[in-house]
């Protein structure tokens, strides 16, 4: 479900950029709305990384190319999640299309890289995101619309969100494949139900 809930708000947030460049319309409404929605799908994809590396044995065994895919999406979000946090709550949209999480593919340090290097990684990808972030509690400037389109052409997020929504249907036909409904739904009281993991 609350893979769902990701996929769906992230493609209202695609839609808001869109309909903007539109409308050429920004406003303090557009910009706070903006806002709720970011900080929305940021604990999303927190509670999508927990749900994954809590239930990884069983979505590895119904779904193994499906989960990997998840879980790698998640992973490298996971890795900058706490960045893209910092400038959220910054009340900024960052909207990075090129640096490090782009280009280099560098974002999910492997076990052969040193906590210094890791360190340095999220610092590097800190300040990138920063720097490419557009404030959402100030006007925005007549650049905004060449930044948004930029990020919209070599970011391709509505490509990105069908390639996710393709893996969760390939998990979806393997649960369905493989329990009825009993086996699938939570008893009352149960923790693996707390949305704040």
């Amino acid at each position: 479900m609350q893979c769902n809930e990701a996929l769906v708000q992230g493609e209202r947030i695609v839609l808001a950029l869109e309909s903007y460049l539109v409308r050429r319309d920004e406003n303090h409404n557009f910009r706070t709305g903006l806002l709720a929605m970011l900080q929305e799908q940021s604990r999303n994809l927190v509670g999508v990384a927990g749900r994954l590396r809590d239930f990884q044995f069983e979505f590895h065994l119904l779904g193994g190319d499906s989960y990997r895919e998840l879980l790698l999406l998640t992973d490298q979000k996971a890795n900058v999640l706490q960045a893209l946090t910092n400038v959220i709550e910054q009340r900024q949209l960052p909207l990075r299309s090129s640096g490090l999480f782009i280009d280099g593919g560098v974002v999910t340090p492997g076990p052969e890289r040193s906590i210094t290097q890791r360190w340095n990684l999220r610092h590097q990808l800190a300040a990138e995101l920063t720097a490419s972030a557009l404030p959402l509690d100030r006007p925005w400037d007549q650049d905004t619309p060449a930044v948004i389109e930029r990020y919209l052409a070599v970011r391709k997020p509505r490509e990105q969100l069908e390639h996710i929504r393709l893996a969760l249907e390939k998990i979806r036909s393997a649960l369905l494949a493989n329990f009825v409904l009993g086996d699938v739904l939570l008893r009352a009281g149960d923790p693996r139900a707390d949305r704040r993991r």
